[in-house]
């Protein structure tokens, strides 16, 4: 997380493709961001981002992560996830309406949950606000992963 925050302050009022500098991953506490693809302008579709939990953190009972329930675990955990960030009008995540499809926001892979979602970075035109970013990324995405832990959930 230090290493995001230190690029994050680095770029700050820089020009928005220095945004690119932090594609890559970076290792929180309990969990792993992964910056997929930055957005080439602020006026491009956002960013790509995901989040790997691993299922020790994740704790979900073992029987809902593969065969019929693991669709329903997905969704709902895509929507716990929605339901975090919905005061955050740069993150989104696909959770769906009313019907439980099977989407690709939140998938069980080898290595964790992971968690698909995107983000509009903040700028002031063309102009990267670094300090605005890290306290998207560095402090409200970690209270947003929160809410897919366990006692966290409404499980």
């Amino acid at each position: 997380m230090q290493k995001l925050q230190a690029a994050l302050q680095r770029i700050d009022g820089k020009g928005y493709k220095a945004y690119r500098d932090i594609e890559g991953e970076y290792a929180f506490d309990a969990f792993t961001l992964v910056v997929d693809h930055v957005q080439a302008d602020p006026y491009a579709a956002p960013s790509r981002l995901r989040v790997i939990l691993p299922y020790d953190v994740a704790d979900l009972p073992g029987d809902c992560v593969t065969g019929e329930r693991a669709r329903a675990a997905r969704d709902y955990l895509a929507r716990c996830f929605r339901r975090a960030v919905r005061d955050e009008r740069a993150m989104a995540i696909d959770a769906g309406a009313q019907t439980v499809l099977d989407r690709t926001a939140v998938l069980f892979t080898d290595t964790g949950v992971e968690v698909r979602f995107t983000l509009g970075l903040p700028a002031r035109g063309r102009t990267i606000l670094g300090r605005q970013a890290a306290a998207l990324l560095c402090r409200r995405l970690p209270e947003a992963v929160e809410a897919l832990r366990p006692g966290q959930r409404d499980d």
